[in-house]
């Protein structure tokens, strides 16, 4: 796993029932968010002793923030599956407008599939590696999905490795589902407080992907929709694409794409600013992407056969229901 050492994220460590480490090993959006390694103020039982969590901080000084937490908290709540992190506690400290949280899961030693991918197995994956990955995403999505919740911002630095075998050259993955923070529950409200959405062209990709700002997701996985999407003009349509299941198929035909070959599908650039150094950099931006380009590029992948090609392209044409995929045979 990749992790630094920082200065405490919190240095009053004021939770009750955890102790943060110094030990970072995911990133926030805000400076003093983030994810660290973090144990228990109790030791109930011997199993407790020396149990290393993940501890995900959040700060906020906006009057949404809670509502933000307590969503995410909520649906951790709700989902129990072998392919989706387990919530272990949390804890919530607030006034009236600003406050701290701290979400606390099973740790992964592992870390992040993005990172396991470039650090540990260091070369582009092939089919029978890819498969039971895209399997286990597949399950984690249909639970989810059954109890009405969007992911919102698949990606795989939220897919984390929980385990892995190597057999004749092989690396065969268990993953399961993290960070919640981007979801939402189908049956909410049209006219809830979701955060407002500006047209397409109303200012740079960058200035908008924030979790307190209008774009939710992850610009380099995120559906052509909620690009095309103008909240200015139509609300109602805004509501319905922000809360369709669509979302994270598609995004998980980029994290397919992206472990074949190492890169994201399309070629169509933005300017993305990375959350850790302000700075800003031209990226592919597949949804951006014309369709007849991001066919070509799935047809050239290497080391994916015709029946993987075929299920990566019609998740980039926005063409594949979940129901439809169990009895497929690159199911793994």
């Amino acid at each position: 796993m990749t992790s630094q050492l920082l200065p405490s994220p919190l240095a009053d460590q004021p939770f009750s029932r955890f102790i943060l480490s110094s030990q970072k090993i995911g990133s926030g959006g805000q400076s003093r968010s983030g994810v660290w390694i973090c144990r228990r103020r109790v030791k109930k039982t011997a199993q407790a002793r020396g149990e290393k969590l993940a501890g995900k901080t959040l700060v906020w000084k906006q009057l949404n923030g809670f509502e933000i937490v307590k969503r995410e908290v909520e649906i951790l709540k709700k989902v129990s599956h072998p392919n989706i992190v387990r919530l272990v506690d949390y804890e919530i400290l607030q006034d009236w407008r600003s406050g701290k949280a701290l979400i606390v899961t099973e740790l992964m030693k592992y870390g992040d599939l993005m990172t396991f991918h470039t650090q540990t197995i260091r070369r582009n994956l092939v089919e029978k590696e890819v498969a039971p990955i895209n399997h286990q995403i597949l399950l984690g999505l249909r639970c989810i999905h059954g109890k009405g919740i969007v992911h919102r911002d698949l990606k795989c630095c939220n897919i984390l490795v929980a385990g892995f075998q190597i057999i004749e050259g092989i690396y065969l993955l268990i993953i399961k589902i993290a960070d919640f923070g981007f979801s939402k529950k189908m049956s909410d409200e049209a006219n809830s407080t979701e955060p407002h959405l500006p047209a397409v062209r109303a200012g740079s990709a960058s200035s908008r992907a924030s979790i307190h700002g209008w774009f939710v997701g992850t610009n380099e996985y995120a559906a052509p929709e909620v690009f095309a999407v103008d909240d200015d003009r139509d609300r109602a349509l805004a509501a319905t694409v922000y809360r369709s299941t669509a979302l994270d198929l598609w995004s998980l035909g980029v994290i397919l794409f992206r472990l074949f070959t190492g890169m994201a599908p399309g070629n169509t650039k933005r300017a993305f600013k990375d959350s850790r150094t302000g700075k800003e950099e031209l990226r592919v931006c597949p949804a951006l992407s014309g369709q007849v380009c991001l066919d070509e590029d799935v047809e050239d992948m290497k080391g994916c056969q015709g029946g993987f090609k075929n299920l990566i392209a019609r998740h980039l044409k926005r063409k594949l229901k979940i129901e439809l995929l169990w009895t497929r045979h690159w199911m793994g």
